[in-house]
């Protein structure tokens, strides 16, 4: 739903099917709306769209509709100051993509820390748009901890194991700030 300055709410509009995840979601500072979601069917993919400033929303691209399909889950979307979209996920290893204001998505990127497979995931972009994405890993043995990456321009710069025990872990909200 919207509500222009000084008008009424919209009709709330279905985006997204209820075989879905709930919907994450960023604004830009331009106002841009941005969407992130996976399906909850037997292939679990990501999905993402943007409604532009003047109300129309853009088509429903599959981040994972290739090699990346099958147990994707758990986006978090995070756009920075100059427009560009950051997601980052889960499928059993961490997973990460940007798209610029004007370009095309990158390709998935992978990373994670041996023999952990990850499933939370958090990210935050500090100003200076580097993402920093933070996934709740385990092993067999029940092992957890928490997997940190650094991700600049695409390219990871850092993955490590930044917290480890042996009891249950749950994820809250990261953040970055100018020197990330």
């Amino acid at each position: 739903v919207t509500r222009p300055s000084g008008g009424s709410w919209s009709s709330p509009q279905m985006l997204v099917s209820a075989a879905s995840s709930p919907a994450r979601m960023a604004v830009s500072a331009a106002g841009e709306v941005h969407l992130t979601w996976h399906n909850t069917g037997a292939r679990s993919e990501i999905f993402y769209m943007r409604r532009e400033i003047g109300g129309t929303w853009t088509p429903v691209e599959n981040l994972t509709a290739q090699e990346y399909a099958g147990a994707s889950a758990n986006p978090e979307i995070a756009v920075d100051q100059a427009g560009t979209v950051h997601i980052a996920w889960k499928n059993g290893i961490g997973f990460y993509a940007r798209k610029t204001i004007t370009g095309t998505w990158s390709g998935p990127v992978g990373t994670t820390i041996w023999p952990f497979l990850v499933d939370e995931t958090r990210l935050s972009v500090d100003p200076a748009g580097t993402a920093h994405v933070a996934w709740l890993g385990s092993t067999q043995a029940v092992f957890e901890g928490v997997i940190y990456a650094r991700i600049k321009e695409g390219v990871v710069e850092t993955t490590q194991l930044v917290r480890a025990t042996g009891a249950p872990t749950r994820l809250g909200a990261i953040t970055a700030d100018d020197s990330g």
